[in-house]
């Protein structure tokens, strides 16, 4: 019943090297991603690849003293009870956090 049913689809086979003469610009062409100041710069998107690495992150105080350290943003904001937005914030901003009644930097 289904024997020829491959055979007699009316499907035209591929040309190979019409793909292949499509690709290879593409292929060999220069990369869409570029490292400016170590991060990665997607250059089609004008946007730079979101960075998924832990970053380690202190606590210190207003003389630089070391209350904490941690292995990621997370765990720092865990810590402090508050959102790891808002720890990349204050890290950026150089603006303290409260913690147990005194201020403390995020470095």
């Amino acid at each position: 019943m289904n024997n020829n049913r491959l055979s007699t689809s009316g499907i035209k086979p591929v040309d190979r090297n019409l793909i292949d003469s499509q690709l290879n610009p593409w292929l060999n062409g220069p990369s869409n991603y570029e490292i400016i100041d170590g991060k990665i710069f997607i250059k089609s998107l004008n946007k730079f690849l979101p960075n998924r690495i832990k970053t380690q992150v202190e606590l210190q105080d207003k003389e630089g003293l070391v209350l904490k350290t941690f292995d990621s943003k997370n765990k720092c904001a865990e810590f402090l009870g508050i959102s790891t937005h808002t720890v990349s914030k204050r890290k950026i901003t150089n603006t303290p956090v409260i913690y147990k009644n005194q201020e403390y930097f995020i470095k």
